[in-house]
C-alpha cells in the first residue's frame, strides 16, 4: 500500500529470453512489496509493424524464453504473467505456450487486442485461451488500434464474446491510460463504455458489476485496501 492510501502494485519487464539476467531482475524485484509478475511483450504482427511489440514472433518455441517463463513460475507466491499479443497470435499462445505452465497465472492484457474486421480469428482465440482456468483477461484499449474510434455496438460484441468465454469471475474492465486520451478524453468515458457493454451483455447485478471493475483485479493482483487516505 503507497502511504498516500491508493494501491500500489507493480509488473516489472524481465529479459526472459536471456534466463540468467532475468533470474537477476526477478530477484531484485522481488525485495519490493509490490512485486506482482511480469509483462514481456510478445505481441508480433509479420505484415503491420505499428502492431509489434517484440522485435520476432517465435518466443512460444524458443527454449531461452521458455526457460525464462519457467522462473517466474518456479517463484511462486502468486506471481503472474502479463501475456501481450496480436490476435493472430492467441491460439497459439493457448497451445504453445498457456499449457505448458499450469501453475503460472496468466493474464491476457487488452482482451487480445481486437482488430476491425477480424473478430472470427480474435474469437477463436479468446475461446482457446479461456479454456485453460490459469488464465484471466483485462478488457481495455479496444479499438485503440482502428480509426475512428470503435462504436459502443462493436464494444458490445467484444465485450459479450469475452464474458461467454471467460465469465466475469475471470473478467477485469481496465484503463489504458494515458494512451485512452487519444478517444477519450475524459478517462470516465471509457469506463461508462465498458458499463454499457456489460448492461447490454446482462451483466446488470451490483455484485457481478463490482466484480468486473473492482473485486477481481483486487484478487489477482492481491491489492491491500484496507488502509484508507488519511
Amino acid at each position: 500500500m503507497a502511504t498516500g492510501g491508493l494501491p500500489s502494485a507493480f509488473t516489472t519487464y524481465a529479459p526472459l529470453s536471456r534466463p540468467k539476467e532475468a533470474k537477476g531482475v526477478l530477484e531484485a524485484s522481488r525485495r519490493y512489496e509490490g512485486f506482482r509478475g511480469v509483462r514481456f511483450m510478445l505481441d508480433f504482427h509479420p505484415t503491420r509493424p505499428e502492431l509489434c511489440q517484440t522485435d520476432r514472433g517465435d518466443y512460444f518455441s524458443d527454449p531461452a524464453f521458455l526457460e525464462g517463463l519457467r522462473l517466474v513460475e518456479s517463484m511462486g507466491g502468486g506471481l503472474i504473467f502479463e501475456l501481450q499479443l496480436c490476435q493472430l497470435q492467441l491460439e497459439d499462445a493457448a497451445e504453445k505456450l498457456v499449457k505448458q505452465f499450469p501453475k503460472l497465472t496468466f493474464v491476457l492484457n487488452h482482451a487480445g487486442f481486437p482488430l476491425r474486421g477480424g473478430y472470427d480469428e480474435w474469437a477463436r482465440g479468446i475461446t482457446a485461451l479461456a479454456k485453460f482456468p490459469n488464465v484471466q483477461v483485462k478488457v481495455g484499449g479496444l479499438g485503440c488500434y482502428d480509426s475512428p474510434a470503435w462504436s459502443q455496438d462493436e464494444v458490445n460484441r467484444v465485450v459479450g464474446h469475452v464474458l461467454a468465454a471467460f465469465g466475469h469471475h475471470r473478467t477485469m474492465f481496465a484503463s489504458n491510460l494515458p494512451v485512452d486520451l487519444i478517444d477519450f478524453p475524459d478517462p470516465r468515458a471509457r469506463f461508462l463504455s465498458l458499463l454499457r457493454a456489460a448492461k447490454a451483455n446482462g451483466m446488470t447485478q451490483p455484485k457481478v458489476l463490482r466484480a468486473l471493475f473492482h473485486d477481481n483485479a483486487t484478487f489477482v493482483y492481491r491489492l491491500d485496501l484496507t488502509t484508507t487516505t488519511p
